[in-house]
């Protein structure tokens, strides 16, 4: 199977309509930042959000001296929104299934509307998605902030309009789902760089996931990393680590085991600058 690995296009729908003509994978994965907006957005985004709209979208020059009634007109002038309209009200649509998460620069809203609406696009949460028969998908959506991470609530998701964080809550259902399916290949959906980010490499252990795919950073190519079973010891670092700062009792569910899997960290660029395929 073919897969595209493609994040951060920021409402730029195009370049992953190009790079789905050009590779014709069988499956595509988005890393997050998608640019699910849609035009009722603009109105209740905070004036960074509108700062970064602008600054991804390769048309307009920099943000620095707009005020927000600037931002916004040129957000409106230039139909930075409207692209991913168009897949909303289904006047376009995606030639193979696409399967994605939120980065931190999303607003859930539309995101959980586009998952209704549009056909062949499916959000990645915490229950395990078959990609074919020995093959599974989960996702860790939003940004990671371990002071925010974890806040005593229930909630799956937290942060501002247009920011949206995991939440403790979130990571407990995703380990305690990936170990009531039978042991399968694997793929995980991050934002945040797996590999760089403590909390995301030691889920990505706990999983025994095959690959950890992930955005964010905007790179200029991609960067392929590799946790092997001489990590151990590394992995009950970060563990140790974070029991001091955790409030919670249940930390211990994250507590690594020695394992022989392999775990491929990929960090893709932003769409603007290119993206990769894997064959699983």
């Amino acid at each position: 199977m073919k897969v595209l690995l493609i994040s951060d296009t920021h409402c730029r729908v195009e370049l992953l309509k190009v790079a789905i003509e050009k590779e014709r994978p069988e499956v595509v994965l988005h890393a997050g930042d998608f640019g699910f907006y849609g035009m009722s957005s603009i109105k209740f985004l905070p004036i960074t959000e509108l700062k970064a709209k602008i600054d991804h979208s390769g048309v307009i020059s920099k943000s620095y001296h707009m005020v927000r009634k600037e931002m916004e007109k040129a957000i409106l002038s230039y139909d930075l929104m409207t692209d991913f309209e168009n897949y909303l009200n289904k006047r376009k649509v995606f030639a193979v299934p696409v399967y994605a998460i939120w980065g931190n620069h999303d607003d859930v809203k539309v995101a959980k509307k586009a998952e209704k609406t549009i056909p062949n696009f499916n959000l990645v949460f915490s229950s395990l998605l078959s990609l074919k028969e020995d093959v599974c998908l989960c996702g860790i959506p939003g940004g990671i902030v371990l002071d925010n991470l974890f806040w005593k609530s229930d909630k799956k998701v937290e942060g501002k309009y247009g920011n949206p964080l995991t939440t403790w809550s979130y990571i407990k259902d995703l380990i305690k789902n990936a170990e009531k399916v039978p042991r399968k290949k694997l793929v995980l959906l991050t934002h945040f760089d797996s590999y760089e980010t403590p909390l995301l490499r030691l889920v990505a252990w706990k999983l025994q996931a095959m690959y950890v795919v992930s955005g964010h950073l905007h790179r200029a190519e991609a960067v392929v990393r590799l946790d092997t079973s001489d990590e151990y010891n590394r992995m009950m670092q970060i563990y140790e680590t974070i029991k001091k700062i955790c409030p919670v009792d249940e930390v211990g569910v994250l507590k690594p085991m020695q394992t022989e899997n392999v775990i491929c960290h990929i960090n893709i660029p932003s769409a603007e600058k290119g993206y990769c395929c894997i064959e699983i």
